[in-house]
């Protein structure tokens, strides 16, 4: 009776703290796990600390949202090239974008435990076939990514980014200065933090007055059929 009391403190803890994070624009659970890992010694059980990290993150992922759309809307010029939630929002439906992300979120959460109930025994069997291939897998997808921009002055601009970013991942986690498991926490930072904060200080943006309509102009159907694909590829996604 104990630890199922000490696994629900740990999960209503997670989530005060993920609401926090959440909140905070350009915060990012891969941001935070290295100092909870600091603070491991409080945990009284190995367990406690997973649904911690757990509770923070999936709370993290569904506040999010929040500051993402109203607070890192961007110029009308580049809305395209962004979230869809800064599209609705630019529209005038910034709170239709949030019930959006909330019907998804509980939706896809849901069809997900369900499908890792059924599947989970074919995990590891999934794991071990795709695993000797993963490298090919991410290759299709950066190339597919380079040849969707369509345009040349589109693409060598993606191809330089993507360039400069895998000459930054080899100089960090090759560094003999600084431990791989140490680095992370202040690039992570930098990657998810700072880069929006600094674009975010540039953004000249006007957020159009916001429709309060309580009604969602998508079909049941489609609500539907987004969750499942969105949790197909989810599970995908996080199992290679």
């Amino acid at each position: 009776m104990v630890e199922i009391l000490d696994l629900i403190f740990f999960s209503l803890l997670g989530v005060i703290v993920g609401i926090g994070m959440g909140l905070l624009p350009g915060m990012h659970i891969n941001n935070v796990i290295p100092l909870i890992l600091s603070f491991s010694m409080f945990f009284t059980s190995p367990y406690n600390l997973v649904v911690f990290i757990i509770s923070v993150a999936i709370t993290d992922i569904f506040i999010g949202y929040i500051p993402s759309i109203f607070l890192g809307a961007p110029d009308a010029n580049t809305s395209l090239s962004v979230l869809p939630g800064h599209r609705l929002l630019l529209e005038g439906r910034g709170y239709e974008a949030i019930k959006l992300t909330i019907f998804g979120g509980i939706g896809s959460l849901l069809i997900s435990l369900a499908m890792i109930a059924i599947l989970a025994n074919t995990f590891s069997w999934l794991y071990e076939i795709s695993r000797p291939y993963v490298q090919y897998l991410i290759i299709g997808v950066v190339i597919f990514m380079l040849v969707s921009e369509k345009k040349l002055n589109k693409i060598l601009p993606a191809i330089l980014i993507i360039s400069l970013s895998g000459i930054f991942g080899v100089i960090v986690l090759g560094s003999t200065i600084v431990k791989p498991q140490n680095v992370l926490f202040p690039v992570l930072s930098g990657m998810f933090g700072l880069s929006t904060i600094l674009i975010s200080m540039n953004e000249r943006s006007k957020i159009p007055k916001q429709k309060e309509d309580s009604s969602l102009h998508i079909s049941k159907w489609q609500l539907i059929k987004s969750n499942l694909l969105g949790s197909v590829a989810g599970i995908i996604v996080g199992l290679i």
